[in-house]
């Protein structure tokens, strides 16, 4: 079936795959996916496919360090009340942010919601292209249990005059999660209008897929003769493409389909590609869509891959090793002899001698070593310059490649400090990126769930008396209107388990947090005055403050025994008296006193 050429999806969509094409051939985009892969020399050529260059790849190993040092396996979250209107009270935000931070937690370590692999695959695909989250709602449903058959008056049943309709949902839900879906960027595309360097300022954005024929026919409710004139293999798409992906060319019952955000109309449409036509739309409120870019281009969405600017360094790495690798080869150890200098006993000892055997000559210096051509001085910083250059570019020190710099103490600290500066920008941005997923993780569960969540208590980690501490840990149910409660909150992501550089900070700012308290015990005494102490030196952990809160307060108090001023006759009692004027009566009496003595 022909294109439908009316549709103005077709047009929308085949202008977005040309300008992500332009952008991904000026970026080298397929070549750095290679690079990272360990593909990095042209082999078109070569005869002999076993004879691989030398490679050094120092892009795979700076990608791997960093997202060890961006990310780990299931970081935890913290949730922070956020002040609204007059109305606005601390003690009940603070309870409720609990609430949705045992929310939040619960959510992201389901082993359904595919947090972890699609956040680790989407931030390495963000040195290369950008990377890409999708937070979506799903629910299984059963037949309701709860439904009767419907009793019908032509049954002549004496207790019902007419039809009894049932008015229960023939279907329940059985189970809902919040998923988090990885989206692969060679797929999405952004329209353009303005600047357009956002998601929300862009004219739409979406990305698409292949699904089985039957599969979206049962979804859309329609007929699946309906959706054959769709089918990907053999048909060209609306990008004017003459093959179709490598892995769908071989699947004959496959449809490729458009998920479209249109930011002009709200609305999220379903499109099939051949023919642009909608099969399905439904209004949003909210972006559900999250990328991570690294660098910002002057126009335009799409961003500067990092990686793009690691490529000649690394091809001088790889140029330069196999350079000294074929000297290595092409050259052996060769002798020069003066004729009639040496026996052909002798020679045949040199050749097939064993070590340390004694050579006779005739002359001096009868065998001389030949030296091998010497590929100089530079030949060493061949070696070193583009592993620095390397390092510079990427902001990778020798330090977090196990590798330590001759300098000295202070140089080594001044180093170190400038490192900390652009690696906490890079994590704060990671960090940033996860906490919006998060923040519609939650918000999504808030508008969509119907059913309670068991989720680990949030009061086994408040502040409780040492003596009735419980170390086991407890569960509750969650219903889905205590997170509808009024209460904005911000999520903040817990550095301490993000890396152990950002642990390190973590721990520096919980030091002098316990310090301000110890010289300042009075901020305890109002939980506006603790909190603002502890935002001011940038701790944030809602259950620490609180319990640092509590704490204070009580060494307070016990000073306060311990100096006598909260019992009667003791030191307050006795400042007052030293304080109190003596009377007439008692100065003449001590003069008297004195005068008898």
């Amino acid at each position: 079936m022909a294109q439908n050429l009316t549709s103005p999806w077709v047009t929308r969509i085949t202008t977005a795959n040309t300008r992500y094409n332009e952008w991904a051939n000026k970026y080298r985009c397929n070549d750095l996916e290679q690079y990272y892969r360990g593909f990095q020399w042209n082999m078109s050529k070569a005869t002999d496919k076993s004879l691989l260059p030398y490679t050094l790849n120092m892009i795979y190993s700076t990608v791997k360090i960093k997202l060890a040092n961006y990310l780990v396996y299931t970081p935890r979250v913290i949730i922070a009340p956020k002040p609204g209107d007059a109305a606005f009270e601390i003690e009940r935000a603070i309870a409720s942010s609990q609430v949705k931070e045992a929310v939040a937690n619960t959510l992201l370590v389901d082993n359904e919601a595919n947090f972890s692999v699609a956040i680790e695959k989407a931030a390495r695909d963000s040195f290369f292209r950008l990377g890409l989250i999708e937070v979506g709602y799903s629910a299984s449903f059963i037949e309701n249990p709860n439904v009767d058959k419907p009793e019908f008056a032509s049954d002549k049943n004496p207790e019902i005059s007419k039809d009894r309709i049932t008015t229960a949902p023939r279907e329940t839900i059985e189970s809902e999660r919040i998923y988090f879906k990885y989206i692969n960027p060679r797929r999405f595309r952004v329209g353009d209008i303005g600047e357009g360097d956002t998601l929300d300022t862009s004219s739409w954005y979406g990305y698409y897929d292949y699904v089985y024929v039957k599969d979206l026919a049962a979804a859309l409710k329609i007929k699946v003769d309906n959706l054959k004139s769709s089918l990907a293999s053999g048909a060209a798409s609306s990008a004017g493409e003459n093959e179709v992906d490598e892995l769908v060319k071989d699947q004959d019952e496959l449809v490729k389909i458009w998920h479209i955000w249109d930011n002009r109309s709200r609305q999220r449409y379903i499109i099939t590609d051949t023919d642009g036509e909608i099969r399905f739309k439904k209004p949003f409120e909210r972006k559900c869509v999250f990328d991570l870019r690294w660098d910002m281009d002057f126009e335009g969405f799409y961003p500067i891959p990092p990686t793009f600017q690691w490529i000649s360094p690394q091809d001088e790495i790889n140029e330069s090793r196999e350079q000294a690798r074929n000297h290595r080869r092409r050259f052996t150890r060769k002798f020069q002899c003066i004729e009639n200098g040496v026996t052909v006993e002798e020679v045949d000892k040199f050749n097939y001698g064993p070590d340390g055997t004694l050579i006779f000559t005739k002359r001096e210096d009868a065998i001389t070593a030949i030296s091998s051509p010497d590929l100089g001085k530079a030949s060493d910083q061949m070696l070193v310059i583009p592993k620095d250059d390397f390092n510079l570019i990427s902001a990778t020190s020798q330090e977090a490649r196990g590798m330590g710099d001759r300098v000295t103490a202070t140089q080594a600290n001044i180093i170190e400090s400038r490192s900390n500066i652009r690696e906490g920008a890079e994590v704060e941005r990671i960090n940033s990126w996860l906490a919006k997923i998060v923040r519609e993780a939650l918000l999504l569960a808030r508008d969509r769930f119907t059913q309670p969540m068991q989720t680990e208590s949030p009061q086994d980690m408040q502040s409780q008396m040492l003596m009735d501490y419980n170390t086991q840990r407890t569960y509750a149910q969650v219903f889905p209107d205590q997170l509808d409660d009024g209460y904005d909150f911000v999520v903040l992501i817990d550095v301490a388990s993000t890396s152990p550089n950002q642990n390190q900070l973590e721990k520096q700012k919980f030091l002098e947090f316990i310090t301000v308290m110890q010289q300042f015990p009075q901020l305890a005494m109002s939980p506006l005055l603790i909190r603002e102490a502890a935002y001011r030196i940038g701790y944030r952990n809602e259950r620490v403050i609180r319990e640092m809160q509590q704490s204070a307060l009580l060494q307070m108090i016990g000073q306060a025994q311990q100096l006598g001023m909260m019992e009667p006759g003791g030191q307050a009692q006795r400042m007052n008296e030293q304080m109190t004027p003596p009377d007439p009566s008692e100065i003449q009496n001590q003069l008297d006193n004195q005068m008898v003595q």
